[in-house]
C-alpha cells in the first residue's frame, strides 16, 4: 500500500468525518461510518508521520484493533492485518502489576495514560515498549495507543 499525499489524506479524513457526523448513531451503518474515519485518520497520520520506530494501534470500546499502523511490523513482526480484530488481552504479555479490566476503566476514566508495558511479537517473545494513550481518539468510542521500544 502506497502512502497517500499528505493533502490528499487529510481531505480524505475530513471528508469521512463530515459523512460520519451527518450518520444518525441508530442508523445500521454508523459503525462503517465510523470506521471509515478511522481508516482515514490512520492513513493521514501515516502520510505525516516523520518518527521512526513507532506505530499506532487504535482499539473500539471491545477492545479489540480496528487500525494498526505500518510501523507495527518492524517492531512486533505483524502485519497491521494479523492484528486487526484481535483482542488487546490477545496480544499484551501478563504479568505482576497488570490488572486489565482495572487498567482500562483507569484509562477510560482520566482520558490519557502513558507508561511502559509488553507485548507479545509475533513469534510469541514479551516485548518491552513505552506507550502514550488517548481515549476517544480520533472520535468518540475509539482509543488511540503510539508505542514505540523501551529503551
Amino acid at each position: 500500500m502506497s502512502v497517500p499525499d499528505l493533502q490528499d489524506a487529510l481531505a480524505a479524513w475530513r471528508q469521512a468525518e463530515r459523512r460520519w457526523e451527518s450518520v444518525d448513531p441508530e442508523d445500521p451503518g454508523y459503525g462503517a461510518a465510523a470506521l471509515e474515519v478511522v481508516s482515514a485518520w490512520l492513513s493521514y497520520h501515516e502520510a505525516s508521520e516523520t518518527e521512526r520506530g513507532t506505530f499506532v494501534l487504535i482499539v473500539d470500546e471491545e477492545q479489540r484493533y480496528v487500525a494498526v499502523s505500518r510501523g507495527v511490523t518492524a517492531i512486533l513482526g505483524y502485519t497491521p492485518g494479523e492484528l486487526v480484530g484481535r483482542s488487546i488481552a490477545s496480544v499484551v504479555a501478563g504479568g505482576a502489576g497488570v490488572d486489565p479490566a482495572q487498567d482500562w476503566l483507569r484509562f477510560l476514566t482520566d482520558g490519557r495514560q502513558e507508561g511502559e508495558y509488553s507485548m507479545m511479537d509475533r513469534d510469541g517473545r514479551a516485548v518491552r515498549l513505552r506507550y502514550q494513550a488517548r481515549a476517544h481518539h480520533p472520535i468518540p468510542g475509539y482509543h488511540l495507543s503510539r508505542l514505540s521500544p523501551a529503551d
